[in-house]
């Protein structure tokens, strides 16, 4: 049987919980506030409820929140017949100030978080650019790992040698791990120009299965922060495919995130992700399908040309590269309307070796 993962709960309901859990606090810190002593700041709680709204409620709805708590505080003040007007009078005070701190702080974070959020997805498309920039940027990375091992390596073999006597035996080692380096290096770049020459890729084995689960890794913190349900059906006796692990990663990871973007313009509880592996006919085939608005006519007539996008700040080469490491692997990538709403976006990857693989 294929397994299932389900994620995470309808946020409309989290809506609800969230909204009932706050007013019965808020009707108990009212009622508590009433008939406690004066010189008992109970009203300070109204703090939770506030806290609690943070992550489920618009920013209007938190200030409105906030500015219930602060009218029923200085109702219940005058409302409460035992303790000292004057202590009363500071605790009010002291509540008052620490219920606006709070959702003014509260707010500020939710700004913050919102911005780091919107500069890591601007960062995500900008790595899928496969122009010059990229590709220079894609090396450098890439090759910064290997480089530092090797001038580390070549620092261990010069202590060795200067050691008294000289350990040639280390020295030796170093060496070997210098070349080791210098070859991963070479790969790393050799993979980049092929990508660039459209060139075949160098081959191997790769279990589908547990690419698709990395990939979803990669976009978990999005799908949890967009309130997207992610239905995820994989085979149980996996799913080898032939070809550059890397590229493929790469493909999955770009059909993920545009299904982010396009179910994220939905209502919270219309927001779902269909992704299913499966083999067929020699092929295995990845089908990642959205509840999103689906695709205009124009957008279908334009989707694979390269720089045409519908997306604002859009650069229009994740589906164009995508497709052509697809069809570089002797696979394809196709879109079709998703009945009802959306979109489905089809990869077929080979099997076996396709022809000029290793």
């Amino acid at each position: 049987m294929p397994r299932k993962d389900h994620v995470p709960p309808d946020g409309r309901v989290l809506r609800w919980m969230t909204g009932i859990l706050a007013a019965a606090l808020i009707l108990g810190i009212f009622i508590l506030d009433v008939v406690t002593d004066r010189v008992i700041a109970v009203a300070v709680l109204y703090i939770i409820p506030i806290l609690l709204s943070l992550r489920s409620f618009s920013p209007a709805r938190v200030m409105g929140l906030a500015g219930a708590c602060v009218i029923l505080t200085m109702l219940g003040s005058p409302l409460t017949r035992s303790g000292m007007t004057e202590a009363g009078m500071v605790n009010l005070a002291i509540s008052l100030i620490a219920i606006v701190t709070t959702g003014y702080l509260g707010l500020r974070m939710l700004a913050h978080e919102a911005a780091s959020h919107e500069a890591r997805a601007h960062m995500r498309r900008l790595s899928r650019i496969g122009n010059l920039g990229e590709l220079a940027s894609s090396i450098a990375h890439e090759v910064n790992q290997p480089l530092a091992a090797i001038a580390s390596s070549a620092g261990a073999c010069r202590r060795w040698l200067d050691a008294s006597p000289p350990d040639l035996v280390k020295a030796r080692e170093s060496l070997d791990r210098i070349s080791r380096d210098a070859a991963r290096a070479g790969d790393v770049v050799a993979g980049v120009r092929r990508l660039a020459s459209r060139k075949p890729s160098m081959s191997d084995r790769a279990d589908m299965v547990e690419l698709v689960e990395e990939c979803v890794a990669i976009a978990r913190a999005e799908l949890d922060r967009q309130q997207i349900r992610l239905d995820l059906t994989l085979p149980d006796d996996g799913a080898a495919v032939w070809g550059d692990r890397v590229q493929i990663q790469q493909i999955v990871v770009n059909l993920i995130i545009n299904a982010i973007e396009s179910v994220a313009q939905n209502g919270a509880a219309e927001r779902r992700i269909l992704l299913t592996l499966a083999q067929q006919a020699g092929f295995v085939t990845l089908t990642v399908a959205d509840t999103g608005p689906g695709l205009s006519r124009e957008a279908v007539g334009h989707l694979w040309e390269p720089f045409w996008t519908s997306k604002d700040g859009g650069m229009g080469l994740g589906l164009t590269i995508s497709r052509t490491i697809a069809e570089a692997h002797g696979g394809a990538l196709e879109c079709r309307p998703r009945g009802g709403r959306g979109a489905v976006f089809e990869l077929r990857l080979p099997l076996t070796p396709a022809p000029g693989h290793a």
